[in-house]
């Protein structure tokens, strides 16, 4: 967030569970109001995004804003490896179910695929067609598109000098229609309130 803020000058919130890197982005910030850079839009806390008190500030106020979010969740470091014994969710699961807590028109982009509740848009409008039902604009809350930035050696700073020619991929999510989606069963129409499927309610 600090570096979109600074670059282009737009809002922007983050949220920091490393102590030391909360730090120093704090410190980062100071320097450059002192450079009279303005800062006053960048919002940083310290803090786990699993947290039931952080959803409001994650979630564009509960919803009430478009937001662009970006998880950096490469290689499934927020999935079940990153999982403690005690956790009954995955870091991947929380962050989903935070997606779907975003007001229609938000981005998040994601350096892994995340476990979602229902197919995506098309997908899921193709299942229900396949079960003798028509379209429906509320099939799904998201859209998903997939693209291939370059070699991870010459786009991430952790991949750099190591020779890793794959493909870096980025999932995009798009958050779609209202408050409300199908369910993704072939024999029924039954509408569901998205934000029940967040596992931080």
């Amino acid at each position: 967030p600090l570096q979109a803020a600074y670059t282009i000058g737009c809002a922007a919130r983050g949220i920091e569970i490393s102590g030391e890197r909360h730090y120093w982005a704090e410190k980062f910030i100071l320097g450059l109001e002192k450079k009279g850079v303005d800062l006053s839009h960048c919002e940083i806390i310290r803090g786990r995004m699993e947290v039931p008190k952080h959803r409001h500030f994650l979630t564009g106020d509960s919803g009430k804003r478009v937001v662009k979010a970006l998880c950096n969740n490469f290689n499934e470091n927020f999935g079940e490896k990153a999982k403690k014994l005690t956790d009954q969710y995955t870091l991947d699961q929380y962050v989903a179910g935070l997606f779907s807590c975003l007001a229609a028109g938000s981005k998040l982009v994601t350096l892994y695929p995340l476990p979602m509740y229902t197919p995506p848009f098309d997908d899921s409008n193709k299942k229900g067609e396949r079960g003798g039902l028509l379209s429906d604009n509320s099939a799904s809350y998201y859209t998903l598109k997939k693209e291939v930035l370059g070699k991870q050696n010459e786009c991430v700073s952790w991949s750099e000098g190591n020779g890793c020619q794959n493909g870096l991929e980025i999932f995009i999510y798009t958050r779609v229609g209202g408050p409300y989606f199908s369910c993704p069963c072939s024999t029924t129409s039954t509408s569901l309130p998205a934000s029940e499927i967040t596992f931080i309610t």
